[in-house]
């Protein structure tokens, strides 16, 4: 598929000039319902991702939209998207801190059950970043995320769960956001060849370029690792 080559995607841009271009296409982009062209599409279309049509209980949403939380452990939020490949759609996974919009856990999967997409993000989450006691988990109201299976986990580590409203990925915006990023500059021209391909890719894309050498406006142009160490200092003194 085309895209960034892995020379461009570790190459250690510091330009904020740059990366004020790279934002102002991002808002030119946005759809007319404002949601960074990821809105979630109906779970009937081909390659449709959450299902939110189900009887499950849903909690409320006590994100409220307030995307800033001045700590690291404060406010995480997950989202799953969509991707075309030539085995079939696949579906990525993510769990984003808040605070440093870092990238902590993920997973690209064949499937939509929750064991392979909310319950794996998560699982890889809290192995990077242990969760505070006050942590609030914010999602949309699918399935994925509603489930037992999924809603046992927080349970059991005292985390607190927030879901959108219905119908508002406003609600959720800075995961979807990242997922309009991942596409924008991975320019998808066409599907990935196959599983390994794409799984491979996305290990490059959030791993060695996104976390660790992509600026960001909202973190006054530094990396989502540079971030994390200024706030850990920042707490420390």
């Amino acid at each position: 598929m085309g895209g960034l080559g892995p020379d461009l995607w570790v190459a250690p841009y510091s330009s904020a000039t740059d990366w004020g271009r790279l934002d102002s296409f991002a808002a030119a982009n946005r759809t007319a319902d404002g949601c960074d062209g990821h809105c979630q599409p109906d779970s009937t279309q081909v390659g449709g991702t959450t299902d939110s049509r189900h009887a499950l209980p849903v909690a409320a949403n006590l994100l409220d939209r307030n995307f800033a939380p001045a700590r690291l452990g404060k406010v995480w939020v997950s989202e799953v998207t969509y991707l075309p490949s030539n085995q079939g759609w696949l579906y990525l996974t993510t769990v984003m801190d808040l605070a440093d919009r870092q990238i902590l856990g993920w997973n690209l999967s064949q499937t939509m059950n929750a064991s392979q997409t909310s319950v794996a993000a998560f699982i890889q989450a809290v192995a990077k970043r242990t969760p505070t006691a006050s942590l609030l988990f914010h999602s949309d109201r699918g399935i994925q995320y509603a489930c037992t299976e999924f809603t046992s986990l927080l349970a059991a580590r005292k985390i607190t769960q927030s879901m959108s409203r219905k119908g508002n990925c406003w609600d959720n915006a800075p995961a979807e956001s990242f997922f309009k990023t991942l596409k924008a500059e991975l320019q998808m021209d066409r599907p990935f060849s196959s599983y390994g391909e794409a799984r491979t890719t996305i290990f490059t894309f959030i791993d060695l370029w996104y976390n660790r050498k992509r600026l960001h406006s909202a973190l006054n142009y530094q990396t989502p690792i540079q971030a994390a160490r200024q706030l850990t200092h920042n707490k420390a003194a």
